[in-house]
């Protein structure tokens, strides 16, 4: 070799094959779906059914009967007191949530009533004490055994003129 003469450039190197590998997925993560499912039943059975309890108990499906709500109600009983001179069953003093009806108009109420004596009871007349309201019909007389319940329907009609007020009960 002579001294002018540069050495050959060395030979490219084999071309290597480039490999694709497939990445995995990433581990399947289940959490919203369960987050998803959770939110549906809140808002499709749990809050329904709440607002759904509370309508009922404010309407009075719980202890009275439902109310005329309309327009115009000028009669607005606060509570129905209930009374009785020898605490016939165990119901003097207790009362129970009032409602608002139509002047005039008539209506009804029922309460589920619990002797809780180990004796049994009964009720035989009831009348409303001191104001304009005038009781209709009830279920009278209710019989109930001890450590049992039986149900008071009674039936008023109100006043003719603007009533706020308690409705007072006596039961003998």
């Amino acid at each position: 070799m002579s001294a002018s003469n540069p050495p050959p450039p060395p030979s490219p190197l084999p071309l290597q094959p480039v490999y694709y590998y497939a990445v995995p997925p990433p581990p399947r993560d289940d959490s919203h779906v369960v987050l998803i499912v959770l939110i549906l039943v809140l808002f499709l059975v749990v809050i329904p059914s709440v607002l759904a309890a509370v309508l009922f108990w404010e309407v009075g499906g719980f202890l009275h009967g439902v109310p005329n709500n309309s327009a115009g109600n000028n009669v607005e009983v606060l509570a129905f007191d209930l009374n009785s001179q020898n605490n016939t069953c165990g119901l003097a003093g207790k009362s129970e949530p009032g409602m608002n009806v139509t002047m005039g108009a008539t209506f009804a109420v029922s309460w589920v009533l619990h002797n809780g004596n180990s004796t049994g009871c009964s009720i035989a007349s009831a009348r409303v004490i001191g104001n304009e309201f005038s009781l209709d019909t009830t279920n009278l007389p209710v019989s109930i055994s001890a450590r049992g319940t039986g149900s008071l329907d009674l039936t008023f009609t109100a006043p003719n003129t603007v009533y706020t007020g308690d409705l007072v009960i006596d039961l003998e």
